[in-house]
C-alpha cells in the first residue's frame, strides 16, 4: 500500500529568516576605553612582574596578571584584554626596603591555595620591577607608612577570610608589614615572615547565619572603618576605628535578619553592634596597645559565655 505525503512549502524570504527559538549571536561588546589612573597605576605596577591585563565589569575595571605570577616566567610588554587571573585589589607604596627605595605593596584576590583563606599581598622592587615577596592569605585592607630610621614600615589592617577554614568567619589583626625584619615562622604553615601582627576579633556573624546557632551560643560582628598613622618627633601612634559586637542568648533579632540581610552590616545592627577606637604606639617597629585597648582586644577575644 503507498503513502502519500503531503509538504507545505517554505517560501525563500521566510527560510532566511532567523528563528525565534534559535540562540541568537550576542551583540557586539562595546570598546574598551582608555584606563584612567588607577587602571594605569597598577599597569605600571605590574610591568615586568607578569603577562597584564585588564577587562571593565559591571562593577568597574579588574586589573592583573593574565596568569598567576611565577618566578623567572617570561613576561610580555603587551596589556591584554582577557579575564585575569590575579586581581589586584588595592596599592600601597612606601620607602620599604633595606637601602630606604620604595617597594610597592598590591594586595590580590585569585591564585591562593584556599589552605590560605582568601586574598594576598605581593612587594615589587618599584626601581628593578622584580617581585621580592608573595604572601599568600595575607590580605591587607587599611594601610599607612610610618617612619623607621631611614626608611619606612606600612602598619596595616590584615583581614583574613575563611579562617581556620571556615567559610563566612572572618580574621581581624594589626600588625607592622616590614620585608627587611623578618620573623621566624613554620615554613609548611600560612604565617609571612615579613607581617607582626596583634589580634584583634573574629566575625562569626555569616558564618553562623549559615550554620545556626544554639541557645546561648556567642555571635560576634565586627569590622574597621579607618586606620590612622601619625608620625610625631620620637614616636608613633596608630589609632583603629571600627564597630563590633558579641552577643548571646536567643538571637530572635539576628536570625530574622539572616533570612532577608543583603549587608554584613545589617547583621551587625541586630547584634547591636557599637562604635570602638583603639590606640597604639609603634616602637622599634613593633605596635604596643594602650592599656585600655588591650583590655577591649581580651575581651573581644573571649569565645566562651562568662559564667552564670
Amino acid at each position: 500500500m503507498s503513502r502519500r505525503v503531503t509538504t507545505t512549502p517554505v517560501s525563500a524570504s521566510a527560510s532566511l529568516a532567523p528563528s525565534s527559538d534559535q540562540p541568537q549571536a550576542p551583540p557586539p561588546a562595546a570598546p574598551r576605553p582608555a584606563p584612567d589612573d588607577h587602571v594605569r597605576g597598577i599597569l605600571t605596577a605590574l610591568d615586568g612582574v607578569c603577562d597584564r591585563t585588564w577587562v571593565l565589569g559591571e562593577s568597574g575595571p579588574a586589573v592583573g596578571c593574565r596568569e598567576c605570577p611565577r618566578a623567572g616566567a617570561p613576561v610580555t610588554k603587551a596589556v591584554g584584554d582577557t579575564d585575569p587571573a590575579l586581581v589586584i585589589t588595592s596599592r600601597f607604596d612606601a620607602r620599604l626596603l633595606a637601602d630606604g627605595s620604595s617597594g610597592e605593596v598590591l594586595t590580590y584576590s585569585g591564585c591562593q591555595p584556599g589552605l590560605f583563606g582568601y586574598g594576598g599581598t605581593l612587594l615589587v622592587d618599584r626601581k628593578s620591577r622584580r617581585l621580592l615577596r608573595d604572601d599568600p592569605g595575607l590580605d591587607l585592607v587599611h594601610c599607612g607608612a610610618a617612619a623607621r630610621g631611614a626608611r619606612e614600615v606600612l602598619v596595616c589592617i590584615a583581614r583574613r577570610e575563611g579562617y581556620k577554614m571556615a567559610a563566612g568567619m572572618t580574621h581581624y589583626s594589626i600588625g607592622v608589614y616590614d620585608p627587611v625584619d623578618l620573623r621566624a615562622v613554620d615554613p609548611e604553615g600560612i604565617d609571612s615572615a615579613a607581617w607582626h601582627p596583634t589580634s584583634l576579633f573574629a566575625s562569626t556573624a555569616p558564618l553562623r547565619c549559615m550554620s545556626g546557632t544554639s541557645p546561648g551560643e556567642l555571635v560576634t560582628y565586627g569590622d574597621i572603618d579607618a586606620l590612622t598613622v601619625d608620625d610625631e618627633p620620637g614616636k608613633t601612634r596608630v589609632r583603629v576605628a571600627g564597630t563590633f559586637a558579641k552577643q548571646s542568648g536567643s538571637h530572635k533579632a539576628y536570625l530574622a535578619t539572616c533570612e532577608t540581610h543583603t549587608k554584613s552590616s545589617e547583621l551587625g545592627a541586630a547584634l547591636g553592634a557599637k562604635p570602638f577606637t583603639l590606640e597604639f604606639t609603634l616602637r622599634d617597629g613593633r605596635l604596643a596597645p594602650s592599656a585600655t585597648t588591650s583590655a577591649w582586644i581580651a575581651k573581644a577575644g573571649v569565645t566562651e559565655p562568662a559564667a552564670p
